[in-house]
This record gives structure tokens, C-alpha cells and sequence, in this order.
């Protein structure tokens, strides 16, 4: 895990990136609750399971299904007989339209094409090609690891959170990590995450007087 302290003309931002899965990401969120932090936008990756969502896209997680275990330790007050798997959580509401709308500003001035997400959270990359069929079957049109621990953790915490995607793949047109890509899709995507998202986040910033 590293932090960064970052200061702006207006804010004061704690920036902290946890590495990759839900696990790491819940402590953390758990930690930051006995701390002064109220408000968190959680920033990721996300694998497509929808053709119209392309490679480099945001995405606006409206919720997301519990595929993984992590949750599981915070769903309750005991792990005897409590399963959350298949539970849909959500993100802060309020939060969640101001990303929203920002978003779609910012994404309409700059031609930048952005969707609402309906995520599946699951723990494993290579493993969830097996289990497509049943998460499309859900109504999920992305997939990817760690909101759903993360926004049932931030409740927890008495945090708001909310979380913004940028398409890393697309499993449903053979676009992986791996292949199948194009350059201009790569140098598309570079271009969002470096130029789009810190508008959209400074803009919330500016806004809310977030602290992440």
C-alpha cells in the first residue's frame, strides 16, 4: 500500500492505493473509519460484459453483486449460517448522483463516452471466464474485484463512498488484458485515466470538500 498527501489550490487530498482485490481494499476502508475521512471515491478497473462498452469508457457503478469472500467476514456479527453471496450493495446515493452528474459533463465537453454500471464483484480474474454465462445471466454488463466489499465495509465505517471505472477489457468481444486490443483503444484509455478522471475528481472536490 502507498499514500500520497496532495495539495490544491483548494483542498487538502489523501490519495492511498491499495493493490488489487477486495480484501486490502475493505481494511483499508475500515481503518479510515476511526479516522477523520467521511467521504471516499474509489477509482478502478473494470472488464466489460457489454459490446457497447468499450475499452478506455468510464463506468458508474450504480451497485455491485457479491461475488466475493471478503464480504463475507463483514456481513454480519457471526459466520455461522450467513451467506451475502449474490447481495447487491450500494454505494451512497447522494454521492453517487454527484459523480454521476459531473461525469456526464465533464464526458460530454471532452466527447468521452461514459455507461452506468451494474458490477458483479468477484475474486478472480482467470477463473471468472468459466462463469460468465451465470454473471451475464444477473444483469451485470462489467465485472471486476473489489466494490462490493468496499461499499458494505464504507457503511460500516460510516463513510460515503462511490467509485468510478475505466475499461480495461471486454470478455464478450475478446478483448483481454492480454490481446486483442487495438492501439488506438490502449492510447484511448491511457488518455482518459490521465486527462478525464483528475477532472472529474478535482470537480468533486471542489464540490463536496471531499476527503479520500
Amino acid at each position: 500500500m502507498k499514500v500520497w498527501d496532495i495539495t490544491t489550490e483548494e483542498n487538502k487530498i489523501t490519495y492511498i492505493k491499495t493493490g488489487i482485490g477486495a480484501p486490502v481494499l475493505m481494511d483499508v476502508l475500515l481503518t479510515l473509519g476511526v479516522t477523520k475521512c467521511r467521504k471516499v471515491i474509489f477509482i478502478g478497473s473494470v472488464g466489460s460484459l457489454d459490446e457497447k462498452i468499450g475499452i478506455g469508457d468510464i463506468v458508474i457503478p450504480e451497485f455491485s453483486i457479491c461475488g466475493d469472500g471478503a464480504s463475507r467476514y463483514i456481513a454480519s456479527d457471526t459466520l455461522n449460517n450467513q451467506d451475502c453471496w449474490g447481495e447487491s450493495v450500494y454505494p451512497d446515493l447522494n454521492l453517487l448522483d454527484e459523480v454521476k452528474n459531473i461525469t456526464k459533463n465533464i464526458c460530454e465537453e471532452n466527447n468521452i463516452k461514459w455507461h452506468l454500471g451494474r458490477n458483479f464483484s468477484i475474486d478472480t480474474i482467470f477463473a471468472q471466464f468459466a462463469h460468465i454465462d451465470t454473471i451475464l445471466k444477473l444483469n451485470c454488463n462489467v465485472i471486476e474485484m473489489e466494490t462490493a466489499a468496499a461499499f458494505r465495509a464504507a457503511k460500516i465505517a460510516n463513510i460515503s463512498i462511490a467509485a468510478i471505472f475505466s475499461v480495461s477489457d471486454n470478455a464478450i468481444i475478446n478483448k483481454s488484458l492480454v490481446s486483442g486490443r487495438t492501439e488506438e483503444e490502449i492510447v484511448y484509455r491511457k488518455f482518459v485515466r490521465k486527462n478525464i478522471f483528475p477532472q472529474i475528481i478535482l470537480k468533486l472536490f471542489q464540490q463536496s470538500s471531499l476527503n479520500l
